[in-house]
């Protein structure tokens, strides 16, 4: 029928294994852009072995302060097994790593 198509290459179903979530924050220069510590991160980020959703939770600059903290969430999934913290960990620890390289942001 004229309806039917093929699905996407990129399609992966969904995993039947929970997604575990953890936030990230990172103390940077005031005139360092939220933008560049999501490229960074993106770019830290190995999606070949999990599935891997990003998003922004807080931008927060004390007053009369030169830095401001962002804070990323980052949900990781398998489509293998069940995830430990510590797995998510390592990717945590690889957005944690790039940042403080490109960005000489810490991690707090």
């Amino acid at each position: 029928s004229a309806f039917e198509q093929s699905p996407p290459t990129n399609y992966r179903p969904l995993s039947r294994f929970p997604r575990v979530t953890q936030d990230i924050s990172l103390k940077v220069a005031e005139d360092k852009r939220f933008a560049e510590l999501w490229t960074v991160a993106r770019e830290a980020i190995d999606a070949s072995e999990y599935a891997i959703d990003m998003a922004p939770v807080a931008i927060y600059q004390p007053e009369s302060e030169s830095y401001k903290t962002l804070t990323l969430r980052l949900a990781v999934t398998s489509h293998e097994r069940t995830l430990s913290d510590q797995e998510v960990g390592v990717v945590i620890d690889a957005v944690a790593d790039a940042a403080k390289q490109k960005l000489n942001a810490e991690r707090i």
